[in-house]
């Protein structure tokens, strides 16, 4: 779900929330029970599934990810609706994709391109529009 926003040193960016950002609280391992506090670290196992991955288990402690499983490591975030649906909002440093000047407003599919560590911190390496990448998908629609 893409935001156009501004940072007045660095430029035009995409606010980027991903289906990996809420993670159902029954599937942290020990149970949460209520919200966690804003910025405490998270870490999600991911699997693939179909195209994409999707959340497999999450923690608040380090642990080892199966064979198929990637882990992310976030930070939990405050948000309105956590308590009443149940789920943890986690940040990765991934939701924030920097633009040219006046190249936001993407229309169709975004998809991205993660790269993650051994140590679970992940960077965004392309954002994708419809299966091509950000800027060519940009200069199309133009």
């Amino acid at each position: 779900m893409p935001v156009d926003l501004n940072d007045p040193l660095r430029g035009d960016y995409l606010l980027l929330n991903y289906k990996i950002s809420d993670v159902p609280q029954n599937l942290f391992s020990p149970p949460v029970k209520k919200d966690l506090s804003a910025g405490q670290v998270v870490y999600v196992a991911l699997e693939p599934r179909g195209e994409f991955y999707e959340v497999a288990r999450a923690g608040t402690d380090w642990f080892a990810p199966s064979a198929n499983q990637i882990l992310l490591k976030g930070k939990s975030s405050w948000r309105p609706w956590n308590s009443k649906t149940n789920v943890t909002h986690v940040e990765y440093g991934l939701e924030r994709f920097y633009v040219a000047e006046g190249m936001g407003h993407p229309h169709g599919k975004l998809a991205a391109q993660v790269v993650v560590s051994a140590s679970g911190n992940a960077s965004l390496k392309q954002v994708f529009v419809g299966g091509k990448p950000y800027a060519e998908a940009r200069e199309d629609s133009e």
